[in-house]
């Protein structure tokens, strides 16, 4: 098979067709609310509501055609959602989706790392039950033998390794389905989450190279890319703030801090805790220097960093890595070409 974007969503489309009839078009607002599935990669849903601009980059992305703007009119209408019975995720091999999405209302994970519900069996209504070896639930998840089998009592059995895609209910004969994919309850708002408010710095020379760090994240392990920078210490000011992270990360350099440029809204879970971040960025310009080390970083700083680096737009623009801001590369752009704004604007995650 072609590894083109259409050979892939027309593969994904001939086998829809093949093992299922098509489904009623849950935009037709008099049909009662489905149960609407986040995509892959998912953050929290107060967050995700309020970082996703309906923009629907994942829907394009989205192979199979599983991921569509919901249509009842309500907080959730325009969103992207999956609604299992009308078509699944298919856990496609390069999972689009998450790398399309331009603020970061779904991250990029592994696909270990996928909850996007469960699936639960009603077994008084699965036909196995009453004596008949359907197994069409067993037999095309995608996931196999480590997300559902048949079990010791011959009736179906989801394990572990089910991250929800949907792909039993689509499949599933019955009148009502005797399997279903419930939204994972980890995608609720957690608990508790501590408010956070930073600086970070644009460090630019005048040949428009940008410094940044790299850090690692500790629980998933992902890496990405970021400004210096990091949380106001009670009582600092913002001068005061960044110059201090500036010290700690970065080493000592001369450098003059221009405007605000910039805002960011952003929410995370670092080791375990939850926080609700809003940064303010600068425009710091300097000469080109040689980086320090992070050796003013802390124990939990100093686990997570793996670098600084100088690019330059272009060379952003061509790699494969992560950014944050998301729209870093458009926001320099814009940057570049109108100067600094009058006021900082939001660059979304």
């Amino acid at each position: 098979m072609s590894d083109s974007p259409h050979s892939r969503r027309a593969f994904f489309r001939q086998v829809v067709k093949r093992y299922v009839e098509p489904a009623v078009d849950y935009l037709d607002k008099q049909a009662p609310p489905p149960t609407v599935l986040r995509p892959p990669g998912a953050v929290p849903e107060g967050e995700f509501l309020s970082l996703c601009e309906r923009c629907h980059a994942c829907v394009s992305a989205c192979p199979a055609d599983a991921i569509r703007p919901i249509g009842q009119d309500g907080p959730l209408k325009g969103t992207p959602g999956i609604v299992a019975a009308e078509q699944p995720c298919v856990v496609c091999t390069d999972l689009d989706c998450m790398p399309a999405c331009p603020t970061g209302a779904l991250q990029v994970i592994g696909r270990q790392q996928i909850t996007i519900g469960t699936a639960l069996v009603a077994q008084d209504l699965c036909v196995r039950s009453k004596g008949e070896c359907c197994q069409s639930c067993v037999d095309l998840c995608p996931l196999g033998s480590r997300a559902i089998q048949i079990g010791a009592d011959n009736l179906i059995e989801v394990l572990d390794g089910c991250i929800g895609c949907g792909v039993c209910e689509h499949v599933c004969h019955t009148t009502p389905k005797a399997i279903t994919v419930t939204p994972n309850p980890s995608r609720a708002e957690p608990a508790e989450v501590t408010p956070r408010s930073g600086v970070r710095a644009l460090v630019i020379t005048p040949e428009r190279e940008v410094l940044l760090m790299k850090l690692r994240e500790p629980g998933s392990g992902g890496e990405f890319w970021i400004s210096p920078g990091g949380g106001r210490e009670p009582g600092e000011s913002d001068t005061v703030a960044l110059a201090r992270e500036l010290a700690e990360e970065v080493g000592t350099f001369d450098y003059t801090i221009g405007p605000a440029i910039w805002r960011r809204t952003s929410r995370f879970t670092w080791k375990d805790k939850h926080y609700a971040q809003e940064d303010t960025f600068y425009q710091v310009e300097t000469a080109w220097f040689e980086p320090g080390d992070g050796e003013g970083l802390d124990g939990c700083e100093r686990e997570a960093f793996r670098g600084f680096r100088w690019w330059t737009l272009e060379e952003m623009e061509a790699a494969t890595e992560t950014f944050f801001p998301r729209r870093l590369t458009t926001c320099l752009r814009r940057l570049f070409t109108e100067g600094a704004p009058d006021t900082p604007y939001e660059t979304g995650m």
